[in-house]
């Protein structure tokens, strides 16, 4: 960069949407040329993922909902590795993920008993990545209105109801 200034105490503020800002003290002598030595170094400033989710047909409720979880991790880390975030649903579905550093991002959404769906997020500094709807879908391929339906009630002897699994 080159810039003309009068004479005197000056501050130079370098700027660039998306990074931080620095802000730099000269003093300026006439008729001399200032060489700033060190190179002006703005850093990233962190984005955020937002998306939504649409549920199977035939399926409905906040139970269904509460049980989605959205995980962020590199592309270069194995499927099965720890997430650098983590996050469930709205009510209406939607998520967000904040302070997620620019880059390639994986992000994986998974259900119980609904195919995991993995997809590309890039996150440009500064910016909010709104990702279009993912519609999940059934781990088998039965019609949700085919299904036999079973309710009923278990409880622990004594009458304590809650924690017993059925399979």
């Amino acid at each position: 960069f080159r810039l003309e200034l009068p004479e005197g105490e000056q501050t130079l503020l370098a700027t660039y949407p998306g990074y931080s800002s620095i802000e730099r003290d000269v003093s300026v002598v006439a008729g001399e040329t200032l060489r700033i030595r060190d190179i002006i170094i703005l850093g990233a400033q962190p984005g955020s993922i937002r998306g939504s989710v649409q549920l199977p047909n035939g399926f409905n409720g906040p139970t269904v909902l509460e049980s989605v979880v959205v995980e962020l991790r590199n592309p270069d880390d194995p499927p099965d590795s720890e997430p650098t975030q983590r996050t469930g649903l709205d009510p209406e579905g939607g998520f967000t993920l904040v302070d997620v550093s620019p880059g390639e991002w994986e992000l994986t959404i998974v259900a119980p008993g609904l195919r995991p769906i993995r997809l590309e997020a890039p996150v440009y500094p500064g910016d909010r990545s709104n990702l279009a709807p993912v519609q999940l879908q059934l781990e088998s391929d039965l019609d949700p209105s085919l299904r036999t339906v079973i309710v009923g009630r278990a409880v622990l002897e004594g009458g304590a109801i809650g924690g017993v699994w059925i399979e």
